[in-house]
């Protein structure tokens, strides 16, 4: 059944299958050196097998799509990626500029436009999903840094757009991780906080944005 839903991410886009892989080494690590079962066997658990599918099934189908979208479409846009090319761009080039040159991709992540994306992303979840104790729990924010982050394309690390949908279900999923470690006490404040910076950042980016629904409803006519 754990499959089900990874299926259905991959039919959105080819890019998404991102999303499931980085589920099924979520999964994979947390059961492989989270567990202190003895023994390497012990440790192949249902939770470890749908991992390793969901890993494997991801890869093998965003080679697939990219392959065909190459021999009979336009390509996939790896242009977005075109500040960590240095020839004729592509995936492998990419992954030889970060190992190559990681002091450079970190560079590329937190420029000023990139730090207010993740202070929009990550303050109305008071920076929970950063607070894990375990290795494994920041597999969980590989697509953030991936699709959001890294690309030069500027929509992808602007929150008002859709390429924020994979990524921000980790993050909740990491906060509501960080949430039910606490105590009942603590987590209420915590959860009034998290409501009050939501609100105020809410009024300070998206009311600002109030009158284009005012002239909306004042010239229906010339938008319809």
């Amino acid at each position: 059944l754990g499959l089900i839903p990874g299926f259905f991410i991959l039919l959105v886009k080819e890019d998404a299958a991102i999303y499931p892989a980085f589920w099924g080494l979520y999964l994979l690590a947390s059961e492989f050196f989270g567990t202190k079962r003895a023994g390497i066997r012990s440790r192949l658990t249902p939770r470890f097998r749908l991992g390793l599918l969901l890993f494997f099934l991801s890869l093998v189908y965003f080679g697939i799509i990219v392959t065909l979208m190459e021999r009979w479409g336009l390509g996939v846009m790896t242009s977005r990626y075109h500040n960590f090319s240095f020839q004729n761009g592509g995936f492998g080039e990419m992954i030889l500029s970060v190992l190559l040159h990681p002091a450079y991709a970190l560079a590329q992540c937190i420029q000023e436009n990139r730090l207010i994306y993740l202070l929009e992303m990550l303050a109305p979840l008071l920076f929970l999903p950063l607070a894990g104790r375990k290795l494994e729990d920041f597999i969980l924010l590989g697509p953030l840094a991936l699709m959001n982050l890294m690309p030069d394309y500027v929509y992808q690390h602007t929150i008002s757009y859709q390429y924020n949908f994979g990524t921000l279900s980790f993050l909740f999923y990491l906060a509501i991780r960080r949430l039910s470690e606490m105590e009942p006490a603590k987590r209420e404040r915590t959860l009034y906080s998290a409501a009050l910076v939501t609100l105020t950042l809410f009024a300070g980016t998206q009311l600002t944005h109030a009158g284009a629904l005012a002239d909306w409803v004042q010239n229906k006519e010339t938008y319809q």
